[in-house]
């Protein structure tokens, strides 16, 4: 069986990090690592993670995908899930990924996201967008940031992502060069649940990020 790693970007993420390491650390198949990667919060978050994990970099780039590429490389297992802060991970979430990963073909998943909220509008805008993500996945490839699991060599062989101004179209060019080196597969099963606070309050790590900090390469 391949081993997976966890890598968790965050910036100010105390009211939200505790429910995602408890999710984390209660998985049928456990993680190798969980590895949070910190751009410099100034609130509880590195206090409350350390009860939960060892391995955490702070890198003081306030740029997600700068610190996505930093926690992919210092992870040591097959797998790399790289997830949302404000996620909650169902507990058989790592034994789903590593089955979307049976095929020696498979370099990287595109994967579902549904909503903590209890909101019907917003269980219904989810399930909409899932069913896009589906179908679109079948003509080109745009993961969901909150959920992104991907085959490390293959991660570290394309370069991770390219520092753009858009942390959107950093992820895109990277899922399009992983097309070139196998395939890209939608796997409903590795699905998460993730806040949908960057659509109601613009309180995420994307938002914040300094653009001067994601147009240098990591």
């Amino acid at each position: 069986m391949k081993s997976i790693s966890l890598v968790i970007p965050t910036l100010n993420e105390q009211d939200t990090i505790s429910k995602l390491l408890i999710s984390a650390k209660n998985q049928t198949v456990p993680f190798k690592e969980i590895i949070l990667v910190d751009s410099g919060s100034n609130d509880n978050t590195l206090n409350i993670a350390r009860k939960y994990i060892k391995q955490i970099i702070v890198t003081g780039k306030k740029c997600v995908n700068h610190n996505r590429n930093v926690g992919v490389e210092s992870a040591t297992s097959d797998i790399v899930a790289m997830v949302d802060a404000d996620c909650i991970l169902p507990k058989d979430y790592s034994e789903k990924v590593i089955k979307g990963f049976s095929s020696d073909k498979t370099v990287a998943l595109v994967a579902p996201v549904f909503p903590i909220e209890k909101s019907v509008i917003l269980k219904v805008i989810r399930g909409l967008n899932n069913i896009w993500l589906y179908f679109l996945s079948h003509l080109t490839v745009s993961p969901y940031a909150a959920n992104m699991p991907v085959l490390r060599k293959a991660f570290i062989d394309a370069k991770g992502f390219p520092m753009l101004k858009s942390s959107g179209l950093s992820e895109d060019e990277l899922y399009h060069r992983l097309t070139k080196m196998g395939d890209v597969i939608f796997e409903m099963d590795a699905f998460l649940y993730t806040s949908s606070r960057k659509f109601t309050t613009g309180n995420n790590s994307i938002i914040n990020e300094n653009k001067s900090d994601c147009m240098e390469m990591v």
